[in-house]
């Protein structure tokens, strides 16, 4: 159930994670092609590694 809810997320709210492997597999399986991507993390290198996001802070 958690891989099709994030698959058909509008928006993902990303605090302090980095959605590496032991997230989403690196796979856009389990993140939608088509969601949106709110990612906040303390290590700025870790934003946008995997996956884009639209807002990076």
């Amino acid at each position: 159930m958690p891989v099709r809810l994030t698959r058909e997320a509008d928006v993902m709210v990303v605090l302090g994670a980095g959605l590496g492997f032991n997230s989403t597999f690196h796979f856009n399986e389990y993140v939608g092609a088509d969601t949106r991507i709110a990612h906040v993390d303390l290590e700025s290198a870790v934003v946008g590694r995997y996956f884009p996001a639209k807002i990076a802070a």
